[in-house]
């Protein structure tokens, strides 16, 4: 019965692996309406485009002065950073876990389960129960992390998080 719980404890942990934010936390992340990911570094919001230094890689020092600009009309949305999706995870594995647990043991009463059975039936619903909230609440945090630069109060929250916020120097304007 140890193995068995040992067992579904590990696998709740290894379904909690991180992210590929992880790997750039100072990043943001343009989704495009072609399916294609872009990262780099919101320098700032023009009109109708976003000026972005690419991201190469930890290791990269030569990659400061590649910019690109992004019209806003091709971007689906954009994730900022790392986001620690932590919160949403921890409240789907209580949730699931407490529900995966009832439901087993009505289950088990409903057959006359024994004790030990009823125990170790309730213990495998509790972690498989964990582990669909875990991950249902991750999903549901991570809807939350989207921004689309085609709503007006999305835009204003974009433009607060580029490197400037309050307009570009002119030697950025020239980027085309």
């Amino acid at each position: 019965m140890k193995r068995t719980l040992y067992s579904l404890l590990l696998v709740f942990l290894l379904s909690c692996g991180s992210s590929r934010q992880a790997n750039n936390p100072d990043a943001t992340y343009y989704y495009l309406k072609d399916g294609n990911l872009l990262d780099g570094a919101l320098i700032a919001v023009r009109d109708s485009s976003l000026l972005v230094r690419k991201y190469y890689g930890f290791m990269d020092t030569t990659a400061g002065k590649d910019y690109i600009v992004i019209p806003t009309s091709s971007v689906d949305f954009i994730e900022f950073g790392y986001h620690d999706h932590a919160g949403g995870g921890i409240l789907g594995f209580l949730i699931g876990a407490l529900a995966g647990m009832g439901t087993v043991f009505g289950i088990a009463d409903a057959h006359g389960s024994d004790e030990i059975e009823s125990t170790l039936l309730a213990s495998i619903g509790f972690y498989a129960g964990g582990i669909l909230g875990c991950n249902a609440g991750c999903y549901i945090d991570e809807q939350g992390s989207r921004y689309y630069p085609y709503r007006k109060d999305d835009l204003k929250y974009i433009r607060t998080r580029s490197a400037y916020p309050d307009g570009e120097p002119d030697e950025l304007k020239r980027i085309k």
